[in-house]
């Protein structure tokens, strides 16, 4: 081989090296998943942020996502779910509101401080994330309308 081929894969070992940001969950983490969801299957982990891993993962027929800080502390629990799933309290609010919207997706959300409905919907050129508490409150609320690219 002549020194350019050398370089070449020199050069690719070390992007391949670079690029392999795997780290290894940490075992409190492993143990805290697997008390919370023992029959979990096909997990996948990845580190959200540098103090939070989230695992991927499908439990009773259903994907699921849910983090943990680096020292094994659960903190949410998300998965989608259909507009007939949702509470009848949070059905209302849509219909009532938001009957003219398409809803693009719709999400439950798990956290120490209970469980919300993440309801993303679509009218036009305006997008509406919405927050609804599972009595039908309105907790957050956020609006972006797209604009047209000349």
């Amino acid at each position: 081989m002549n020194k350019l081929a050398f370089k070449v894969i020199g050069l690719i070992l070390l992007l391949v090296l670079a690029c392999d940001t795997d780290k290894k969950v940490p075992e409190k983490v492993l143990a805290s998943f697997e008390q919370k969801f023992p029959g979990a299957k096909n997990v996948e982990w990845d580190m959200e942020n540098d103090s939070e891993w989230e695992a991927e993962f499908i439990m009773d027929e259903v994907e699921y996502s849910s983090n943990f800080t680096n020292d094994g502390q659960w903190t949410e629990t998300e998965f989608e779910l259909n507009i007939s799933e949702l509470p009848e309290e949070v059905q209302l609010v849509i219909a009532s509101n938001y009957s003219d919207y398409n809803i693009e997706a719709i999400e439950s959300s798990e956290t120490k401080e209970g469980i919300v409905y993440e309801i993303a919907l679509e009218k036009g050129e305006i997008n509406v994330e919405l927050t609804i508490s599972k009595e039908g409150v309105i907790v957050k609320k956020e609006t972006v309308e797209e604009k047209e690219e000349d």
